[in-house]
């Protein structure tokens, strides 16, 4: 088992090669100063430990894989370029930030549950879908 105080200590450069295992033991801050690919390699839980502006650095394939509390601290355009699947899972109260573009191709179960103000800028033939007593 190796020294966690001591492999704290390591340049990034000499912790790229150990393997994810031991990385994933370190102190946060040392983990945020390794290389994007390096921390791609770790195991969601550890990556969700990261600042917002480091998971935002991240592959979409890896973002994809936290859980939606952690996506929904990401940047609007962040999410937006998401998997609609992964979106729809989202809290109403990230999804109402969100383009008409975006919203509009989400299960209109999911649209129902947005703020009126949100859904009323989605196209019309989205909001004729909705459910009657939403939209009068």
């Amino acid at each position: 088992k190796f020294d966690r105080q001591i492999l704290n200590k390591l340049s990034p450069r000499a912790l790229r090669n150990l393997p994810p295992e031991i990385l994933e033991d370190l102190d946060i801050p040392v983990i945020e100063s390794l290389d994007i690919h390096t921390i791609q390699l770790l195991k969601p839980s550890v990556i969700e430990q990261l600042s917002p502006h480091i998971i935002a650095l991240l592959d979409k394939a890896t973002i994809q894989q936290l859980s939606s509390e952690v996506i929904s601290q990401l940047d609007t355009n962040m999410i937006q370029s998401l998997d609609s699947k992964l979106i729809n899972e989202l809290d109403n109260s990230v999804l109402n930030n969100l383009e008409p573009d975006i919203l509009s191709k989400l299960p209109i179960h999911r649209i129902a549950c947005l703020q009126i103000e949100t859904f009323q800028k989605l196209p019309p033939a989205i909001i004729s879908q909705l459910p009657a007593p939403l939209y009068e």
